[in-house]
């Protein structure tokens, strides 16, 4: 399997980690974002233009969760996806959570503080950032939720 990524992506790495701790060997490919040959490319795997993508012979995967899923599934006797009912569900319910709520807001942040500045489109924009902060309060109140279930 090969895995189209790039180091500074968490969602490529999140699929790098699953593979490693479930001991399946990958075919890393590192997709140059700044480059417009590799962006170009990239679109033609993956329609969002985004990593990561898994290509297992000629299946093509995008969507960190479901490669993690896609991976954990090649794993026999894997024990960290849980094979069904209320255990998967419960992964997956903190799997889209993160995907719907928490990446977003992560996403805005990044660009931000980090990309824009690498990118050359200047410094961050204080409005823009409020907003990012703004849409990660859904993790407060996950943290809070999450405290009176345990206690």
């Amino acid at each position: 399997m090969r895995l189209y990524h790039h180091p500074m992506s968490s969602n490529a790495r999140r699929a790098v980690m699953t593979a490693i701790h479930l001991g399946l060997p990958l075919e890393l490919a590192e997709v140059d974002l700044m480059h417009p040959d590799d962006r170009r490319r990239l679109a033609e795997l993956n329609p969002n233009g985004k990593v990561p993508v898994l290509a297992d012979g000629d299946f093509l995967l995008w969507e960190s969760c479901a490669i993690m899923q896609y991976l954990a599934e090649q794993a026999p006797g894997q024990t960290l996806y849980p094979p069904a009912g209320k255990a998967r569900a419960d992964v997956n319910r903190w799997l889209f959570w993160g995907a719907q709520h928490f990446a977003p807001a992560i996403s805005v942040l990044t660009w931000e503080r980090a990309w824009k500045g690498i990118t050359g489109n200047g410094g961050a924009d204080p409005l823009e950032e409020a907003r990012g902060e703004r849409r990660s309060s859904g993790r407060t109140r996950m943290d809070q939720w999450q405290q009176r279930d345990a206690g």
